[in-house]
């Protein structure tokens, strides 16, 4: 019973993740997309409205990110370069502040319920192929103490590691291909940018290859026709941070439209 329950989880999982990917190309892009990237260009006064966003929606404090931010500003100063320069290593000091202290449940609770279903099954793979070899082994040795289960879970690590890791990374970088595919033809990764930092985040960081901090071009990903969406334009720090902060961006499971 429990290993035909590891398998049917793990081919529907499988199956479902082409549905789910189209499912995600008919999904719009919302204001979310902006508390994990910069709008308009990559300047100071841009970056600090996405540290002012993420500080807002999350009720944290990152006095010491924006301290850092400064010091790489003045850096860029000296050189007369842009900051732009610095736009992986400013994204990747504030990816993980995004999602606040609780990083996995704030991640799930921002999802959609086709996403939370993913996540679960993703989740569900590893855990259903642990407890069918927990109660194998123990029906092996014909032994149900807790000692026998756990040497069970230990044996099938062996097996649910790699099995789980192969579907996972298909998952992963089935959703990052077709983010760059549309990427490439609409110049706008749409929904998948923030897909994919929901499961950036619900997996603390780990095993999940996400696109909007690693993308190799460091291009914006939301597109030409997302730049003035939300908070103004290029020019001024603040000219559009109330109009989100008093519209509908809601907490952290609130609607996102």
């Amino acid at each position: 019973m429990w290993s035909f329950l590891a398998v049917a989880v793990y081919i529907i999982f499988i199956v479902n993740i082409p549905f789910y990917i189209y499912w995600l190309k008919n999904q719009k892009q919302t204001k979310e997309a902006f508390l994990y990237n910069v709008e308009g260009k990559h300047s100071y006064d841009n970056v600090l409205d996405l540290v002012n966003r993420i500080e807002v929606e999350t009720n944290s404090d990152l006095s010491k990110e924006k301290r850092i931010i400064l010091v790489l500003k003045q850096a860029c100063d000296r050189r007369k370069a842009p900051l732009l320069v610095y736009k992986k290593k400013i994204h990747r000091l504030l990816k993980d502040k995004a999602f606040g202290k609780n990083m996995a449940t704030t991640a799930f609770k921002r999802m959609p319920t086709y996403s939370k279903v993913m996540a679960l099954l993703d989740v569900g793979i590893l855990l259903s192929i642990l407890n069918a070899f927990a109660y194998a082994f123990s029906d092996d040795v014909e032994s149900t103490s807790i000692g026998t289960r756990i040497g069970g879970i230990v044996v099938g690590f062996i097996p649910a590691a790699p099995l789980w890791f192969i579907a996972h990374m298909t998952f992963n970088y089935s959703l990052k291909y077709s983010a760059e595919r549309s990427l490439t033809k609409k110049e706008t990764a749409g929904y998948f940018q923030i897909a994919m930092a929901h499961y950036y985040g619900f997996f603390l960081g780990m095993f999940w290859k996400d696109l909007m901090w690693e993308n190799k071009k460091n291009q914006f990903l939301l597109g030409p026709e997302y730049v003035n969406y939300g908070f103004g334009s290029f020019g001024s720090s603040f000219s559009g941070y109330s109009d989100f902060y008093g519209g509908d961006f809601g907490g952290a499971g609130g609607d996102w439209s």
